[in-house]
């Protein structure tokens, strides 16, 4: 039978080794807590410094934004209508009843404006405002006919600038633009029931004198000279 007991310097060498043992543990230990400690610091600066550049960015986006906002509703020569005479929803609907009719209940524009504005300083029917998704039409001349030489300005105001608005910025009045608008065009002036021209509210608007034609391009208005779409 083999004696198990050990001598006291076989002792002694194993709780040395246990010690030891022991020892390198909390180093590691130590070392992984000092990891990670520096690790969250990195961590923790850089999520500063990327939440300041994001709130940078937020409140540069959100100046831009009001910038757009005071912008967006006037320009040279051209001012949204803070009054009109008939709200700017009845325009938006007949907009859109004329895409829909055009296109086939596609939802096409779905985050365009369409407002009652003052063009004098354009001298123009209708203006398309890219920059501000925004259409414009000149509600005193627009408003002006009775009948359906009134209605015909409207719905062809509307049809020319939302073919601005569906091509890329600069087309201008080209091939392609000519091409969208015919297309719109022989829907939508061919249509009887597309919508009927928004009634006045408050004072009657002025007639166009009689004789004044609307070509789909450029209307003459008594005393005003040439007024066009842009």
């Amino acid at each position: 039978m083999m004696n198990t007991t050990l001598e006291p310097w076989q002792t002694a060498d194993i709780e040395d080794a246990r010690i030891v043992a022991r020892q390198r543990r909390e180093r590691e230990r130590r070392d992984e807590e000092e990891r990670h400690a520096k690790w969250l610091a990195v961590k923790t600066k850089m999520e500063a410094k990327l939440g300041a550049k994001r709130e940078k960015l937020l409140a540069a986006r959100a100046q831009e934004q009001g910038k757009a906002a005071l912008v967006a509703n006037e320009g040279p020569g051209w001012k949204v209508a803070t009054r009109p005479q008939v709200p700017h929803e009845a325009l938006e609907q007949l907009a859109r009843n004329v895409i829909a009719l055009a296109f086939h209940e596609a939802p096409l524009l779905p985050d365009w404006r369409f407002r009652w504005a003052d063009l004098s300083g354009v001298r123009a029917l209708g203006l398309c405002v890219p920059s501000a998704k925004l259409i414009c039409v000149d509600e005193p001349l627009a408003l002006a006919g009775s009948g359906a030489l009134g209605r015909k300005m409207l719905l062809g105001t509307l049809s020319h600038e939302i073919a601005h608005a569906l091509l890329p910025v600069g087309e201008s009045h080209g091939e392609q633009f000519k091409r969208t608008l015919g297309s719109i065009n022989d829907v939508v002036l061919a249509d009887d029931d597309v919508a009927a021209a928004p009634a006045a509210s408050a004072s009657p608007r002025p007639e166009l004198a009689k004789g004044v034609m609307f070509s789909g391009k450029r209307v003459e208005s008594p005393g005003a000279g040439e007024w066009e779409f842009r």
